[in-house]
């Protein structure tokens, strides 16, 4: 993705959530690959260009993280507006406004369910307490959050 790009893209999610998309500290760069790694939940064609392992703090691409500390400073807030889909924003509004452990927790688990297919909630569940057990006040949230947008595959 350009730098072009990425800036329009986390401009479009500052805009819309009120909060910043600057990579210039952790809690932003968490929303940031978070963000784009549900876009590309959701079948968003630019953000389908990364691929996410799973890392201490959920999903995460270097790919992005490289692309994003190319960034110059101001660079997003000088971005003009992506286009989205309304659907797609709706739901990282969503999210966004739960904060960054809601998006982790959400995240962590639709990685989770999409890498074991099949599995049941509770194991998907149990699995991601046991590895993160400080997500676990967040997990039916994310669970149900999930669901209504049906982003859990196999649970459709």
């Amino acid at each position: 993705m350009s730098d072009a790009t990425l800036a329009a893209i986390l401009s479009t999610l500052a805009k819309w959530s009120g909060q910043s998309f600057e990579p210039s500290d952790f809690d932003k760069r968490l929303r940031i690959q978070k963000s784009i790694y549900l876009l590309k939940a959701q079948g968003y064609g630019p953000a389908s260009k990364y691929s996410f392992g799973s890392y201490l703090r959920g999903p995460y691409s270097p790919d992005l993280a490289r692309d994003y500390y190319k960034l110059q400073p101001g660079a997003v807030a000088q971005a003009p507006q992506a286009e989205m889909p309304r659907k797609a924003l709706s739901l990282l509004v969503d999210a966004l406004k739960r904060g960054n452990d809601f998006l982790e927790t959400a995240a962590t688990i639709r990685l989770y369910s999409e890498r074991n297919r099949g599995s049941k909630k509770a194991e998907i569940l149990e699995h991601v307490r046991y590895q993160k057990p400080a997500l676990d006040p967040r997990l039916e949230e994310a669970w149900e959050f999930l669901e209504k947008y049906g982003l859990l595959p196999g649970y459709m």
